[in-house]
């Protein structure tokens, strides 16, 4: 293939300026914040209106047939782009996050978001990045000057459909990994509450059991190496996620010997415990260190006299607890919770050596749970490498 390859800025407009709009302040106007974004899908996933008086000031303005790329980190890396459309009267506004690249006669706005969202297009973003680690951003001139191929628009259109349809296919089978994924932990939540639900005996968790939150660390202290910083987005169920990373030196962790991590140690997710796959509580295993306790990550401080680590941990998992988060009706809204509020929550509390006795059928559940989880996990990860093989067979030339 050999189409000619030419700079965006020359065949399109990058953050075109805002028109004049007469419009009623109270008039529904579309309002895409940042997580109104499916970084998985590419697209809009929800559709928000603001009154117009609300969103006409301070934020990123686009119209119907846009495309819109993140520009902070890692919303970017993760692919939080998307090409707008069904805007109400045809525009809109959303976060300052975004880059809006308009195209012109040249370009469809399809082939512009399958190029942009290729993992060697996003790699060169990565390069370009300005401001403090945590807080970085891709400039405008990245976009201004990136080359992109620009065959005839009747080949990017052909191209384009038969990248949407094969990503659809993806997507089914991502979604059937996710059903997967609900009923092994549908079984696991059966098979625990068979065993808590037997036990009448009840007491607050903060009875034998105390939350620390982490430290508030600045941003401005991060490094690009050192100690890990265990924060709410490196937690999911059952698991310590480390692919989003950032560091303290080791002279300024040295600083905060009661938050570091042991080996062992249950955490919870204040931020959003809740989430599709489940309760974002795990344990810290010694591979994760060392590593600090964050702001909004809560670890349980145990009275081992009262409390088994595997008991406790296994019983966080329950819907029995999940219930007493959400209100009883499975919500995935919760913002945050409090230390104060987990250590009101009852839990099933016999003698402590009771505790021990079932934390062995405890354990067996929760391992064979976590295996199945991790084969599951693994199939995800083949699915989500497959759409950057594809993008990138796609742009060959």
């Amino acid at each position: 293939m050999s189409w000619p390859i030419v700079k965006l800025s020359e065949i399109a407009e990058i953050n075109p300026r805002r028109p004049i709009i007469e419009r009623e302040g109270e008039v529904p106007t579309s309002f895409v914040p940042m997580e109104a974004v499916n970084d998985v899908l590419g697209k809009v996933t929800k559709r928000v209106t603001q009154p117009y008086t609300k969103v006409k000031k301070g934020y990123t303005y686009f119209e119907n047939g846009d495309v819109i790329f993140a520009k902070i980190t890692p919303c970017m890396q993760n692919g939080k782009h998307a090409v707008l459309n069904d805007l109400v009267d045809g525009f809109g506004f959303g976060s300052t996050e975004f880059h809006v690249i308009r195209t012109g006669d040249e370009l469809t706005p399809e082939w512009i978001h399958y190029y942009l969202r290729r993992k060697e297009t996003l790699d060169a973003a990565v390069k370009t990045f300005t401001g403090a680690v945590g807080q970085q951003r891709v400039p405008s001139k990245f976009l201004e000057n990136l080359e992109i191929p620009c065959p005839p628009k009747e080949k990017q259109c052909q191209i384009a459909a038969r990248l949407k349809a094969q990503l659809a296919e993806v997507d089914k089978a991502r979604q059937a990994a996710e059903v997967q994924l609900r009923d092994a932990n549908a079984l696991k939540a059966k098979a625990l509450e068979s065993i808590f639900g037997s036990i009448s005996n009840k007491e607050p968790i903060g009875s034998a059991a105390k939350v620390q939150s982490g430290y508030a660390f600045k941003s401005d202290t991060f490094k690009a190496n050192g100690v890990r910083l265990l924060r709410n987005a490196n937690i999911l169920p059952g698991k310590v996620y480390w692919d989003e990373t950032v560091f303290l030196s080791k002279g300024d962790a040295d600083k905060y010997p009661s938050y570091v991590l042991n080996d062992g140690d249950v955490l919870i997710s204040l931020d959003r415990p809740i989430i599709s796959s489940g309760i974002k509580v795990t344990r810290v295993g010694a591979d994760d260190l060392p590593a600090l306790l964050v702001q909004r990550v809560g670890r349980f401080i145990l009275d081992p006299k009262k409390m088994d680590a595997d008991y406790l941990y296994a019983y966080l998992q329950t819907d029995l607890f999940i219930n007493e988060i959400t209100g009883h009706d499975q919500s995935l809204g919760v913002p945050h919770i409090s230390p104060k509020q987990v250590e009101n929550i009852e839990i099933p509390m016999p003698d402590v050596n009771i505790q021990h006795s079932l934390s062995g059928r405890l354990t067996e559940i929760m391992k064979e749970w976590k295996k199945a989880v991790s084969a599951i996990r693994e199939q995800e990860k083949d699915l989500s490498i497959l759409p950057q093989k594809i993008l990138a067979q796609a742009f060959e030339m």
